[in-house]
């Protein structure tokens, strides 16, 4: 059975809290970005950044701030994979963010100084969190079939390491 996303019905519970713990992640950054943001101009006198300094301090506040939300998600989809016996893929979005997801953009990034070092930084940081935002509600709308139907108990997929234990 599938309602109406899609999604597997005994999977559903699972696809909302997913859902909703980005949710949160968003709520979180956003609240975050908005008091970094308006409390910028205070952030440079206070630290009494000049020059180049302050040009980071600003393109933090006013943009960088927000690829915390591709971060946080990145860290409840690996949160997500571990939890449903898929600790590879949490494994291969982290290895990924922090040397695919970095090296190149960084050092594409250094080019243009330091802004471009942290824009570059940040966009790694965009592209795997998204990846694994995707892959997890994948994985977690396949688990109706893995699990065999309500109240079946979920099913240890094979090939994910942990297949011996459900022997």
């Amino acid at each position: 059975d599938r309602d109406v996303t899609g999604v597997q019905t005994c999977a559903l519970p699972i696809w909302e809290t997913l859902r909703d713990s980005f949710t949160f992640v968003l709520a979180t950054v956003l609240v975050a970005w908005a008091v970094l943001a308006a409390a910028q101009t205070l952030l440079v006198r206070v630290f009494s950044a000049s020059g180049v300094t302050a040009e980071l301090v600003h393109l933090f506040c006013s943009w960088l701030a927000a690829g915390f939300l591709f971060t946080g998600a990145l860290f409840v989809a690996n949160a997500a994979f571990n939890n449903l016996g898929y600790p590879v893929l949490s494994t291969v979005f982290n290895w990924g963010r922090a040397t695919l997801g970095t090296i190149p953009f960084v050092t594409y990034g250094a080019k243009f100084g330091p802004t471009g070092l942290l824009i570059g930084q940040a966009s790694g940081s965009v592209i795997f969190g998204t990846l694994a935002v995707v892959v997890a509600f994948r994985v977690v709308g396949r688990l109706g079939a893995v699990t065999g139907g309500p109240g079946m108990g979920m099913a240890i997929p094979g090939g994910s390491g942990n297949s011996v234990l459900a022997t």
